[in-house]
């Protein structure tokens, strides 16, 4: 058997630091006589690879924002509630955004969200513009890239889970045969492969939140947006959906938190502080 040569050798420690830096399943078990190919497809999915330096990762980005502003005009008073934020949030990650009553936080979810529009500035979602574009481009846009948890869960008392889960994949136009399927299976995903067919009031509080991170994650969205998802939660069943949450970030999901809850933050892989309508810190 011929033995690898020094560059292959050199090769196989620069790919294990590569692949320790980028999360990637470890290769150096891969490495062989095709070691230049399997260094390209590396490239090509990692970043820049350079076999005496240092490889850098570029991150796909879900969700940005430039220059963002929100004023209200009470009478003759403004108020600006969100004052020129820059954000980025890449895939992957599950950022907390935390501040006092009052700060903005929640404006600063809404306008990310397409909920409100901004006074100034732009949203980017999986690279394209959430503003400036008609309210059928944005609906589309929200509706397939988007998904959203509220502090009230805003189920339908009349329909049942899993008639709940498949709601936004009936309004993207997906068969409903296909969307019963889909459903179905991002109830299992949560726990409640045994609850379909359960209305809202005979479900507990936290079966019904695991209901709407169903209905969050059924047509597979760019990022998850969080609006205090165990604000109306028992400390218990809070535990128990940020954990599911937690497992859903595990397995790729983007999310963005607006919490008051220091326990949740230490949960995120990067905290932003909001003060006064800007930005006041970011902790990782």
């Amino acid at each position: 058997m011929s033995r690898p040569n020094s560059s292959n050798t050199n090769l196989t420690d620069e790919l294990g630091k590569m692949s320790t830096r980028c999360s990637l399943p470890p290769i150096s078990s891969a490495i062989g006589p095709n070691a230049s190919t399997l260094a390209c497809m590396n490239t090509l999915s990692s970043g820049i690879l350079s076999t005496r330096g240092a490889v850098s990762c570029t991150m796909a980005v879900a969700l940005s924002c430039q220059g963002l502003w929100k004023v209200y005009e009470m009478g003759d008073e403004k108020v600006q509630a969100v004052r020129g934020i820059d954000l980025k949030i890449n895939s992957g990650e599950m950022v907390a955004i935390m501040g006092p009553s009052g700060c903005g936080k929640t404006t600063l979810l809404n306008i990310l969200s397409g909920i409100d529009d901004p006074s100034a500035g732009q949203v980017m979602v999986s690279g394209k513009p959430l503003f400036g574009i008609s309210d059928d481009e944005r609906t589309d846009l929200r509706g397939r890239e988007m998904g959203f948890i509220f502090q009230k869960f805003h189920l339908l008392d009349v329909m049942n889970a899993v008639e709940n889960v498949e709601i936004p994949l009936l309004l993207m136009g997906t068969e409903p045969s296909d969307a019963r399927k889909s459903a179905s299976s991002a109830l299992e995903k949560v726990g409640l492969a045994d609850r379909l067919t359960h209305r809202p009031a005979e479900l507990s509080g936290g079966q019904q939140q695991r209901v709407s991170i169903a209905r969050a994650i059924v047509h597979n969205p760019s990022v998850i947006l969080c609006d205090e998802p165990t604000g109306n939660l028992d400390s218990t069943t809070s535990s128990q959906v940020m954990d599911l949450l937690a497992e859903l970030n595990d397995s790729g999901s983007t999310l963005v938190i607006v919490t008051h809850d220091d326990e949740i933050a230490k949960r995120c892989s990067r905290v932003i502080r909001i003060l006064d309508g800007r930005i006041l810190s970011e902790e990782e």
